[in-house]
């Protein structure tokens, strides 16, 4: 039995005992109607600046101060634009994922080296390789503004002016904080538009491979294990940011190596570049999304996972095609798992209880009725217009 059909057998298992357990009624069935929404359900991801730490006190005992909070944030990076990293070195020596990094390797390796297959280790500093266009950005600092936008965008008659002057006022308060501070900064929008938070950068220009794990060790277990935990492989590279001369920055904070890892009970914390979330879009948008948007998506990442696996398998030498598979396999395994999400009525149940308990209570005010109370009826007309 090869490996494709050992997976198969597998998985065929796994089914069968999932219908055994729920024919003899192993679990007990949830009754819906007494699934109520909780603070809880909207996750818990923070920005540096809201953090909740009365809540951390209350729940885990620990109650971070401002400076390590400060520490934390300037010790996490964003790694060309997309990927979270991190310092973990006093000398600039930076941490992230195998899969951040991988589709630049070639761009550095000599004639007859394939770093993706063999991997990379600079056994010196004159040994790591730059790789050109590659930036990360440190967060120095957090700015609200929301009150300066907003205040600029309500001169405006229409929405459309609305809309030109908040673009003309976020361009012009980024110009500004930049010539003042010598950072990148842009402007962040929050809660679809209910808070803007400018953000100040400080940007590395120079950074150098340190190393790379050969790719099979990397990937060990490619799709199947993508998106599981634990993982046993070493998806992980490292690099070093140097300054404008040429030399190993010195950087006063960066993640401490621990020997001895986290002690049973514990908090743990995850700091990175999270992106955003849906958990606050309307229950119509989240039914949307499952029975629209993400199945039509599926569709067509299954067909394009499909299409290039098969000419991998034709042409196994072509690092590029694999690319392309990890690539695929990943957006279509995220959204596979996004969509089963949303189709757990648990899941959706709480989400319901909680927009029909906000709609009372907008109802209930007519302050806010007469602001908001034909929100979701103004959402329902448009999805209408999109199925």
């Amino acid at each position: 039995m090869n490996f494709f059909q050992n997976k198969l057998f597998a998985v065929a298992s796994l089914i069968l005992a999932l219908n055994i357990y729920g024919q003899t009624g192993f679990y007990e069935p949830i009754n819906l109607d007494e699934v109520k929404w909780s603070m809880d359900d909207f996750g818990r991801m923070w920005t540096f600046d809201n953090v909740p730490v009365d809540d951390f006190n209350n729940k885990y005992g620990f109650n971070p101060s401002k400076d390590w909070l400060l520490d934390v944030q300037k010790s996490a990076l964003q790694f060309g634009g997309g990927c979270s990293a991190a310092f973990v070195s006093s000398d600039g020596l930076i941490m992230t994922n195998h899969h951040c990094g991988r589709n630049q390797l070639s761009e550095i390796q000599n004639e007859g080296e394939d770093l993706l297959k063999d991997g990379f280790y600079a056994e010196s500093l004159e040994d790591e390789r730059k790789v050109e266009g590659l930036f990360v950005d440190q967060l120095i600092f957090i700015e609200d503004v929301t009150e300066e936008i907003k205040n600029f965008m309500n001169t405006g008659k229409s929405d459309d002016e609305k809309i030109n002057l908040k673009e003309q006022i976020k361009d012009s308060l980024e110009a500004k904080y930049e010539l003042e501070t010598g950072l990148n900064c842009r402007i962040i929008t929050l809660y679809h538009g209910g808070k803007y938070s400018l953000y100040g950068y400080k940007r590395y220009n120079d950074i150098r491979l340190v190393m790379a794990p050969d790719f099979q060790i990397a990937a060990t277990g490619w799709d199947w294990d993508n998106f599981t935990y634990p993982r046993y492989e070493l998806d992980f590279m490292f690099y070093r940011a140097y300054d404008e001369n040429g030399i190993p920055i010195k950087n006063e904070n960066f993640f401490k190596w621990s020997k001895n890892g986290a002690e049973e009970g514990e908090p743990i914390f995850v700091v990175g570049r999270p992106g955003s979330t849906d958990r606050l879009i309307s229950f119509a948008q989240l039914e949307f999304l499952r029975d629209y948007s993400y199945k039509e998506s599926l569709i067509g990442f299954n067909a394009i996972y499909n299409a290039y696996f098969d000419l991998y398998q034709k042409n196994t030498e072509k690092e590029d095609l694999l690319l392309k598979v990890m690539s695929w396999g990943n957006a279509r395994k995220s959204y596979a798992g996004r969509l089963a999400g949303l189709k757990n009525s648990y899941i959706m149940k709480k989400k319901l209880d909680f927009e029909n308990d906000l709609k009372k209570r907008v109802n209930e005010s007519p302050e806010l009725n007469e602001n908001y109370g034909e929100i979701w009826n103004s959402i329902k007309i448009v999805l209408d217009e999109l199925k």
